[in-house]
């Protein structure tokens, strides 16, 4: 199990996130969150970032109870995606 843990950290210590410029990136950020910044360090990464704050909290998503909510963004940010997506095609 060790060796497991050890090889897991030094993937972690050589991984590397490269920028995302022109893909819209879409977060669904759970209201009860322990984390501070409203873009959970995403907004470095992401250049197009689209946050939506959703009820709950990380476990909300599995709620039956939220999942209307929940299925109501998704569908939103597909939309919204594949507009982006006719727009950047335009332009070439």
């Amino acid at each position: 199990m060790l060796s497991v843990v050890k090889f897991n950290y030094r993937a972690l210590q050589k991984y590397f996130i490269s920028p995302i410029k022109n893909i819209p990136v879409f977060l669904l950020r759970a209201d009860e969150s322990y984390e501070k910044a409203s873009d959970l360090g995403w907004q470095k990464y992401a250049k197009k970032l689209h946050i939506f704050n959703m009820p709950g909290n990380h476990w909300g998503i599995v709620d039956h109870q939220l999942s209307k909510n929940y299925a109501h963004i998704i569908e939103k940010s597909l939309d919204m995606a594949g507009e982006e997506q006719i727009l950047i095609g335009s332009h070439k």
